[in-house]
């Protein structure tokens, strides 16, 4: 056989095996990532996609042994760098169901911030107004004052322990157990915190500083800190009951 012939089937031959073996990694690979996602699914009880399903994976595998996510969060000079965090995958799922845990949270402002030093300026009275006629000069009016008050603030953390059995069952859902047991308590010492919080190392609450009945704009002035009690508000429960409420005679109140 011409030696010509030969050498060009055998680069066919290469070529073919290399075109199947390029296509069996790439199988190789779309099973590897599927078996990854099953795994990750069963260890945590979260759907995931793309990298995200190896992070949840490692949840349930750093719960179990302590092995795999080291995304340290120093909080004093000496904390150890093995400490780890949530990972972003189910952080925001946390917040989110804290969210919704809190009844008071939507009553209160909530401002983002990037750094510790963050004040806000109140008006403590207001712009100065008067009538004049149409045509009529325009006088100056008196100015607002203002103050500037710096928000107390702290951080709210859980240290969460589970039992080996708990950790050896398969059947428990680990990452959900963080989600929804992590998220309510927070979302009840939100709801703590925007009313009695002390002001140490966290939020000052709304009732830590009596209410007193000096109105908004009075000299002189009333503290900050302090509301003015003019208003009730009371939870959708509360109110129900309240509505039901009758005379002696049966009529509603």
């Amino acid at each position: 056989m011409n030696e010509e012939i030969l050498e060009k089937a055998f680069e066919r031959f290469d070529t073919a095996i290399s075109s199947f073996e390029q296509k069996q990694a790439g199988q190789l690979g779309d099973l590897r990532e599927r078996l990854e996602d099953v795994e990750a699914r069963s260890v945590t009880g979260l759907s995931s996609s793309g990298g995200k399903e190896r992070e949840l994976k490692q949840i349930g595998g750093f719960m179990k042994t302590g092995e795999g996510l080291r995304q340290a969060k120093n909080i004093t000079s000496s904390t150890p760098s093995s400490n780890a965090m949530i990972p972003e995958s189910i952080a925001p799922d946390i917040w989110t169901f804290a969210k919704d845990s809190s009844s008071l949270l939507e009553h209160v402002r909530v401002t983002p911030t990037q750094s510790p030093n963050y004040s806000r300026i109140l008006r403590t009275t207001p712009p100065g107004t008067a009538w004049v006629a149409e045509t009529a000069t325009r006088a100056a009016t008196d100015d607002p004052s203002f103050r500037r008050r710096v928000p107390t603030s702290g951080e709210v953390h859980t240290l969460t322990t589970i039992t080996s059995h708990v950790l050896e069952d398969n059947a428990v859902n680990l990452a959900q157990f963080l989600i929804e047991d992590v998220g309510l308590q927070m979302g009840r010492e939100l709801d703590s915190v925007i009313i009695s919080g002390s002001g140490t190392s966290r939020p000052t609450g709304i009732l830590n500083t009596a209410p007193v009945a000096t109105d908004d704009w009075a000299s002189p002035l009333r503290s900050a800190e302090a509301i003015e009690y003019i208003e009730w508000f009371m939870n959708s429960q509360t109110l129900g009951e309240i509505r039901r409420a009758k005379t002696s005679q049966g009529d509603y109140l």
